[in-house]
């Protein structure tokens, strides 16, 4: 008997929720699964979704802001109650129509809380229907002290099952919710979600990356002022990945302040490809991009995201730096700090993770989502 999956997933920001969920859904739906992958945030066409998941779009909303200050349509308007309603509506609708016996839920109720008015709903439609009931997070969750009693009681009621995607040597979940004890016996570290690597291409290059906004910009300005401080001290092009929204204007000034030779284009599909053939990388370090770096083994300086109340990506890379990461925070982010760590991790050994970390996620979360309790 098939067993049906519904999944539910929200990108507010940047769209890495959405690609490990399409991820996860993949690896169900080869472990013989039929799975419904339901998103709320905005269509991501650079998200490569696999043919034999059904793919349902409700109606979008993202964040107004960095601190996440409340939610916005796909026309930037702030949402109302009666669109809300509306979203809630269907995704109930999707889930009669599915009747699924498993029910993933990608980070609430440890997160998205401001989805509270859809997803509880769901989760009581659920509650009792579907054979497991599973809480979906990444290896670290951002500590939310004051929210923590309130989500512990909603795991306790509605939840059987949380699936971290980490690897519990490094990033074990009680560090990131210190009260989750109650509910061990229902916790699986499946390891990192990583997909299999691309041929290397490209060698020999300094690849920079980040995401959009004003603090992936700061990580491009450093590091084109960086790639002309090293000018003619290091023999390798850099090339810049950036958003496919980025100003032409600015564009244009870094282009002229970059090292000569210095390639800027936007994202593409073989970015991992890049990435493994890169001499040394620098970017920021979101979850798909430390399992990336983890994959290649590339020498890497990364600029951890600091957000306001934002600790993630700060203590993703603290895990990481012991096995050879440069790391340079936000706060002391410029041309000359950026260029020093470029220098230094040249000069070093290329970090080695393979046998240290799990990278085996996708196959753990779809054994254990599918074993029948």
């Amino acid at each position: 008997m098939t067993d049906r999956v519904m999944i539910h997933v929200q990108h507010l920001l940047g769209v890495g929720h959405l690609k490990r969920m399409a991820m996860l859904a993949g690896a169900l739906a080869e472990h013989g699964a039929a799975v419904t992958l339901v998103s709320g945030g905005p269509p991501a066409p650079q998200i490569a979704l696999p043919s034999d998941v059904e793919f349902r779009q409700l109606p979008p909303v993202r964040a107004k802001d960095l601190r996440f200050s409340g939610l916005i349509d796909g026309e930037g308007r702030d949402v109302d109650d009666e669109f809300l309603g509306r979203r809630r509506d269907k995704l109930l609708a999707i889930f009669e129509e599915r009747r699924p016996d498993i029910l993933v839920i990608e980070l609430f109720p440890l997160g998205r809380r401001q989805l509270r008015f859809e997803l509880l709903a769901l989760l009581d439609q659920a509650q009792g229907r579907c054979r497991t009931i599973a809480c979906s997070v990444r290896d670290i969750v951002n500590r939310r002290p004051a929210r923590e009693s309130e989500a512990l009681a909603w795991l306790q009621q509605y939840f059987n099952l949380l699936l971290v995607h980490g690897d519990a040597r490094l990033t074990p979940i009680v560090d990131s919710v210190p009260g989750i004890g109650a509910f061990r016996g229902r916790i699986v570290h499946t390891g990192y979600l990583a997909e299999p690597m691309p041929g290397p291409a490209g060698e020999g290059e300094i690849l920079v990356s980040a995401g959009g906004g004003a603090s992936g910009e700061r990580l491009f300005e450093a590091a084109v002022g960086a790639s002309a401080l090293l000018r003619g001290k290091v023999p390798y092009r850099w090339r810049f990945r950036h958003g496919a929204g980025t100003p032409s204007a600015r564009l244009k000034e870094w282009r002229a302040a970059a090292a000569s030779g210095s390639v800027f284009e936007s994202v593409a599909p073989d970015f991992r490809a890049r990435l493994r053939g890169a001499v040394l990388s620098v970017s920021q370090l979101g979850y798909n991009t430390a399992v990336d770096l983890m994959q290649c083994g590339t020498r890497a300086v990364v600029v951890p995201f600091e957000g306001e109340s934002e600790t993630e990506q700060l203590r993703r890379a603290a895990a990481l730096a012991p096995f050879g990461l440069r790391v340079v925070h936000e706060s002391g982010l410029a041309a000359p700090a950026l260029a020093a760590a470029v220098r230094t991790a040249l000069s070093a050994p290329a970090p080695v993770f393979a046998g240290a970390v799990d990278l085996d996620g996708l196959t753990c979360a779809a054994e254990t989502l599918l074993a029948r309790q």
